[in-house]
């Protein structure tokens, strides 16, 4: 899809989040060793590379990235610049504490978000909003490191393989329909099946709708009734043949379809984290 393409987003959007994937990580500032084939066993038991082998930031690199998207975001967002600082002047200081903090933040497990949240006072979704910008250019990287070398193909679950995180975004296949879940996180594309909850696993086709709202209805939004939770899908066999798709600019064009969905009570569900037991697995 083309960048002109989609005049329902605000041109300033577009603008921000270029220049937020365009914050990068040298490759010798996160570290990932060879996966033995013991680490291989526990992900192909579903759990994902980020918790079964997770890799090596380096500490003091992961706030030099924290305090540039911090001023990516008040550039674009000057209204919150106060609630930036506020976090920023109350981030730890001593080295202890911030590879204490990065830890967290790799695990993914709320805690340490929670406490720091709370502890200081400050605004949680900003919060929230920045380690997850911070967090993004480490887990392309750690990803890209890692997925060539997964069986993807027989990974079928509902969080992503490599960080274990919700998707937020699916493909289906020009070719055959087939889907593919894509996680904002860290850009992996996974199979999935086509009709079952990317959230809840729910599989009963009664229990789901969708709509389009653009004339070539090349988007949809998929709508599961048992968790309330929706994800956005592009379908390929509705677009030109010779266009090059990337589902990262497709996520971001269509934000005005997020703002359909939750008007209408659904959930985007990729803030929450899952629990990797049985009950995840199939």
């Amino acid at each position: 899809m083309s960048e002109k393409g989609v005049p329902l987003v605000e041109p300033h959007l577009l603008d921000l989040y270029r220049e937020l994937r365009n914050v990068t990580v040298p490759a010798e500032k996160l570290q990932t060793g060879p996966v033995a084939p013991e680490i291989m066993e526990n992900w192909e038991s579903g759990i994902p590379m980020l918790y079964c082998h997770p890799p090596q930031i380096e500490v003091e690199n992961f706030f030099e990235v924290l305090e540039e998207i911090s001023g990516i975001l008040k550039q674009y967002h000057p209204d919150r610049s106060e609630d930036v600082d506020r976090i920023l002047a109350a981030l730890p200081a001593g080295a202890e504490a911030r590879s204490k903090a990065v830890a967290g933040v790799l695990r993914r497990d709320g805690e340490w978000l929670s406490d720091f949240v709370s502890e200081q006072d400050l605004p949680e979704e900003m919060v929230g909003f920045m380690v997850s910008l911070t967090l993004r250019p480490f887990l392309r990287h750690f990803s890209a490191q890692l997925r060539e070398s997964l069986g993807l193909e027989s990974w079928r679950k509902r969080f992503c393989p490599v960080c274990g995180g919700h998707a937020n975004f699916s493909r289906l296949s020009r070719e055959n329909g087939a889907r593919t879940l894509y996680c904002s996180l860290c850009e992996t594309e996974w199979p999935f099946a086509r009709i079952a909850c990317a959230f809840c696993n729910e599989k009963d086709q009664k229990k789901f709708r969708f709509f389009t709202v653009d004339e070539t209805e090349r988007y949809r939004v998929n709508l599961c009734e048992s968790c309330k939770g929706y994800i956005k899908t592009i379908d390929e066999g509705k677009t030109p043949f010779d266009e090059k798709i990337e589902l990262f600019w497709d996520d971001v064009k269509t934000v005005h379809l997020d703002l359909l969905a939750m008007r209408e009570g659904y959930e985007n569900k990729i803030a929450e984290i899952p629990a990797y037991g049985e009950e995840v697995k199939n």
